[in-house]
């Protein structure tokens, strides 16, 4: 190659917006080459997003070639970059760096660690020992603690479930040292493995932290929330739907309308549920005030059946404490950026919508609506679960449908006419509709950083 010495400087296209206050001095981007003009190179980058790099030095690049460039200089739009020679590999070379930092904080640079480095680099989490040590700490907790529910019951309590997940090992491994130690060593990977397919039987909300990784301890620290069994719980119950809102607000109203004590209780949890239809229908779609109506039912229905003496009581208990629990959840989240999942009934069944707003990190109290990125789901009778990515910028707008199947794809094409005209009525100038059939769950994980419902990285991706 005969750039080594040539600086390019990056432009935005009309049609192709990528976020340069993520690009960072001294950061390594690849892309394509995607068509040569002169003095112009057009650059394809990683996410099919087109970028014009001009220069006024000599270049010899091919069409296709795939290049490595550093960035020199950020200056608001303006992004100089430079093409890293044939010798000279910066995946090694960051891997040396990373090595680096690992050895000066006296860890072991293995596999598992270095991922850890470059898993905290991607979420801009400061890389500190003590970040890193606290990591695979707790990751090492967690995964103590589903081993010890999966083999024996333990007595846990609405105190624990909030506790760092450090401090409720320690009082359990005190507290049940002895015989505890001679259990584990009893038990072999037979009995396990076993022992995972069944739920521990404890009389308290209800828990799942499994699989508690590297990605989904990220994702707490990320967003401030404390690395305990309540929110890993409502991490994998919530954001990767393992027992979703709707599916929690089912369960409870068949139990609440399973006693003639509590059926009005039921029904009233019910009645919540169709105001949200009716919101949506008149365009008045306030999901604050649901989500606070529904709040204010379930401490009721807690009061109320405290001082009942019925047969599901227990149960109805836990699993409303859960979905308050759920609910707060969702309100932390908030501050970071706004989701919401919430039931509503649809043809008398239980369903499940979810909304999430990219807000800009540097202004997260404002949302800009002429900049801004949204993901809409919605479990439907008819198309089972439809998933829609809006990118908006300025006055252009592209919507990514997810659907499970090609009839459905279908049925929406035959609609993409009118959904094209109703945008272009409402002020926006481009529109771009794209299609994609999967069955995988789509969540916030995968969405927050790429932007790109394309994609499905399970929660492999910057929180």
């Amino acid at each position: 190659m005969k750039i080594d010495y040539a600086n390019f400087q990056l432009q935005q296209l009309e049609k192709s917006y990528v976020d340069f206050t993520n690009l960072k001095v001294g950061q390594y981007i690849k892309a394509r080459v995607h068509k040569l003009m002169n003095d112009i190179i057009m650059l394809e980058m990683g996410d099919g997003k087109i970028l014009e790099a001009k220069t006024n030095a000599s270049v010899n690049l091919g069409s296709n070639e795939v290049v490595y460039f550093e960035i020199k200089e950020v200056n608001g739009n303006q992004v100089i970059i430079k093409p890293i020679t044939q010798t000279k590999k910066p995946i090694d070379t960051a891997y040396k760096n990373i090595t680096g930092v690992l050895e000066k904080f006296n860890i072991q640079p293995s596999k598992e660690n270095i991922e850890l480095v470059k898993r905290l680099i991607q979420h801009q989490i400061p890389v500190t020992k003590k970040n890193i040590l606290q990591i695979q700490q707790s990751q090492w907790n967690f995964k103590t603690l589903e081993t010890m529910l999966n083999v024996k019951s333990i007595n846990l309590n609405s105190q624990n479930v909030h506790q760092d997940i450090g401090e409720v090992l320690k009082e359990l491994l005190h507290s049940e040292k002895n015989h505890f130690n001679q259990e584990v060593n009893m038990v072999n990977e037979e009995n396990i493995n076993s022992a995972l397919n069944m739920r521990p039987k404890i009389d308290q909300p209800l828990i799942n932290i499994q699989n508690m990784n590297i990605e989904k301890l990220i994702f707490l620290l990320k967003n401030d929330l404390k690395l305990n069994i309540n929110n890993a719980t409502n991490l994998n119950n919530i954001l990767l739907k393992e027992y979703d809102i709707a599916k929690q607000v089912e369960d409870l109203t068949v139990l609440l309308q399973s006693d003639k004590e509590t059926m009005k209780l039921g029904e009233s949890v019910e009645t919540a549920l169709v105001k949200l239809q009716h919101m949506i229908l008149d365009k008045k779609f306030v999901p604050h005030e649901l989500i606070k109506e529904l709040y204010i039912k379930l401490e009721f229905i807690k009061q109320a059946v405290e001082d009942m003496q019925i047969k599901e009581g227990k149960k109805i208990l836990n699993l409303t404490i859960s979905l308050k629990d759920s609910l707060d959840f969702m309100s932390k989240l908030n501050q970071a950026q706004t989701y919401f999942q919430l039931p509503i009934l649809l043809n008398n069944k239980h369903k499940n919508i979810e909304l999430f707003i990219a807000k800009d990190r540097k202004n997260k109290k404002r949302i800009n609506p002429k900049d801004i990125t949204i993901l809409i789901a919605l479990d439907t009778k008819n198309m089972d679960k439809v998933s829609v990515l809006l990118e908006i910028k300025d006055r252009t707008i592209i919507c990514s449908f997810q659907v499970i199947a090609e009839k459905i794809k279908k049925s929406l094409v035959e609609q993409e006419k009118i959904l094209k005209d109703t945008l272009l009525r409402l002020g926006f100038s481009n529109v771009s509709i794209k299609y994609r059939i999967s069955s995988a769950e789509e969540n916030i994980f995968n969405i927050e950083d790429t932007k790109e419902l394309m994609k499905v990285n399970f929660i492999d991706v910057r929180v």
